[in-house]
């Protein structure tokens, strides 16, 4: 932020004492000296804009005129658009910083609702699509800062999946893990354990998936994934076990055990590791499945794809709307339905 800038935010008339008051009245308790303060405040956006509608609405013309001095600018116009030039002015001196990052962590790990009351106890405006919601919470690293926290309560099976979805490795304990999102979110760091991940917006993706199954082993028996999938199907897991994929993955493998002595649990093979392993079958679990747990599957299907020739995901207890789980399901049938089966149970 230029001197200038500071200058104008740090004036006797406004002061640090109303940038503090600021922050209090969204639920921002930062603390520290002038410089701390003001940098949080250019890191900042939607607290930065708060301030300027502010400091200019209670300025008199003289001290709207002092202002522009202070900037630098000619202050001979009538003091509306005075104001306006100040504002501009000021805006531009805040960072343009890339959220890319963050609204990809973010879409990660919160739902809507989610964001919703992110943004509704620091008393922001809460309403658009989720998009919309994203880039308001991406824009404020207060509310960032509050996210990364939430997180580190998750499991560590659930900021495994995370890492993978943002392109990361997901071999490491939690606290590394946490640190490697840190990084990506707050540094703009991309660490990942392959160059030449094919992604759904490649175009060239199509082309690549069928090379690489094209040179993948069959299986020994063409009949073994029809029989795999019909003994997913018939399998009924006990109720008390649905709200936890852990024991959900446990007593399908104990299921498909005794039906295939080779079943194999958790096997990893270059940088994938599917909940369980038939030959060359790899079989994936999610639930309770919401909008994020959908978001990691395209993901897992390409890079599996490079590793096993066919992919079961099997899915329990979906909690998205029907609209939403219909255009998912087009959108993976499209994209992978000559290697992947889509079990929903």
């Amino acid at each position: 932020m230029e001197d200038s800038c500071k200058k104008i935010l740090l004036d006797k008339k406004y002061g640090l004492k109303k940038i503090e008051r600021i922050l209090k009245r969204h639920k921002f308790y930062e603390s520290g000296n002038k410089d701390k303060l003001l940098e949080s405040v250019s890191n900042n956006p939607i607290i930065f804009e708060l301030i300027i509608i502010e400091l200019l609405k209670k300025s008199r013309k003289n001290d709207v005129k002092k202002m522009c001095e202070t900037l630098g600018m000619d202050s001979n116009s009538n003091v509306d658009e005075l104001k306006k030039n100040i504002s501009d002015k000021l805006k531009k001196n805040i960072k343009n910083k890339n959220i890319k990052n963050k609204i990809d962590f973010l879409h990660c790990a919160f739902d809507k609702p989610d964001l919703e009351r992110l943004l509704k106890q620091h008393k922001f405006p809460k309403s658009g699509n989720k998009d919309k919601l994203l880039e308001a919470c991406a824009r404020n690293d207060f509310i960032v800062k509050e996210a990364m926290t939430k997180v580190e309560s998750k499991k560590l099976g659930d900021i495994q999946d995370m890492c993978e979805t943002l392109g990361m490795g997901w071999d490491g304990k939690k606290g590394e893990l946490l640190q490697k999102i840190e990084n990506y979110v707050f540094k703009n760091e991309i660490t990942k354990d392959f160059q030449n991940k094919l992604t759904l917006t490649n175009p060239d993706s199509s082309k690549n998936v069928d090379e690489i199954y094209s040179k993948l082993p069959l299986t020994s028996d063409p009949a073994l994934l029809s029989e795999v999938i019909q003994e997913i199907k018939s399998f009924k897991p006990h109720k008390e076990i649905l709200q936890k994929e852990l024991d959900y993955q446990k007593e399908l493998y104990g299921w498909l055990k005794r039906r295939f002595g080779q079943t194999q649990f958790e096997v990893q093979r270059g940088s994938s590791r599917p909940d369980l392993l038939i030959d060359n079958i790899a079989i994936e679990i999610k639930g309770p499945t919401d909008t994020k747990d959908l978001a990691t599957i395209a993901d897992k299907c390409t890079r599996y794809g490079q590793q096993f020739e066919k992919i079961i995901v099997v899915l329990f207890q979906i909690k998205v709307t029907y609209q939403y789980w219909k255009d998912w399901k087009n959108g993976i049938d499209t994209q992978f339905s000559q290697t992947t089966e889509i079990i929903e149970k």
